[in-house]
């Protein structure tokens, strides 16, 4: 049994010994297993893959190559792997070999179709840690390899946020923030992941954390796409911004006299007016200040000014 992994590093187990993919000494060849892996078990027209691999051959020779490399192929895997009928190429038409795609594919339609939940997380557990890179990085510029890197990753960004839904309903807040990190890596402009880490880090606590996470969202859509992030995310932002500026004035005002004042200057500017003490005393404030606003949100920043 010969088992193919494509994510990640491509490469073909048989006998739990991995094959030397470098015995097959022609680059072509090893495009064109690639092919055949992506359109495994399909009939393939010769003159698909001669158009592809060999388009600037005439017909005839073009041909030629491909039988040519057909043998290297069978020389290397066996002579059943691949056969030829009525002008057609298949690979793996008994279904012989086992392809990661295909079992991590299976898993993901597995678990949206799992009510049971623990039962689901163990799917997509299963299926994340089968996904180990993009598909089939060795041909990343092929055009035959894109729509199908696209859809596994697709997969692969979608299963991620599942799994961090069911690590946040747990309240397993450190697992949720890990997987939806994982997923903005692998797609920067997932808004349904940038709104559910500024979700987790506020149901954790840490709402200066939520903050930079939007902060963060915001400059690669402005960078990237020269858009802002959709109303749902700035508004929760703005209720982060003004729900803790409220609590950090409420929390002055218990270090400070009424005679003092305390001010929202701007988004993130807060103002603290102090009158009619010493140096000493109105450093001795200021300290108090700053242990308050020790773990506030980010950004925001307390000046203390001294009327004369």
């Amino acid at each position: 049994m010969l088992r193919i992994t494509t994510f990640g590093v491509f490469s073909i187990v048989s006998e739990n010994k991995v094959l030397n993919l470098n015995k097959i000494r022609s680059r072509k060849a090893r495009d064109l297993l690639g092919y055949f892996v992506v359109f495994r078990r399909k009939q393939i027209p010769s003159e698909i893959l001669c158009e592809i691999f060999w388009a600037e051959m005439e017909e005839k020779y073009a041909k030629m190559n491909l039988q040519s490399t057909i043998h290297m192929l069978r020389a290397f895997f066996g002579k059943d792997i691949i056969t030829f009928q009525n002008g057609n190429y298949c690979f793996d038409p008994a279904e012989t070999i086992e392809v990661d795609a295909d079992e991590f594919e299976n898993l993901i339609q597995l678990s949206r179709s799992t009510q049971d939940i623990t039962k689901k997380k163990t799917i997509l557990e299963n299926a994340i840690a089968l996904y180990k890179g993009d598909f089939l990085v060795e041909n990343l510029y092929e055009d035959w390899t894109a729509q199908f890197r696209e859809y596994y990753r697709d997969l692969y960004v979608q299963a991620l946020i599942d799994i961090a839904q069911i690590f946040m309903d747990e309240n397993a807040f450190t697992e949720s923030i890990e997987a939806l990190k994982n997923t903005l890596n692998n797609d920067p402009f997932n808004e349904t992941a940038a709104l559910m880490l500024m979700k987790v880090y506020l149901k954790k606590g840490c709402s200066s954390e939520a903050v930079k996470a939007y902060r963060k969202f915001f400059e690669i859509l402005n960078k990237e796409l020269q858009i802002k992030p959709s109303k749902e995310l700035t508004q929760l932002y703005e209720a982060i911004i003004k729900g803790d500026k409220e609590a950090i004035l409420q929390r002055l005002k218990h270090v400070i006299r009424e005679s003092d004042q305390v001010q929202i200057l701007s988004e993130d500017k807060i103002g603290v007016l102090i009158n009619g003490v010493a140096e000493k005393i109105a450093n001795g404030i200021y300290q108090r200040i700053e242990a308050i606003l020790d773990g506030s949100v980010d950004g925001i920043k307390v000046y203390l000014r001294k009327a004369r």
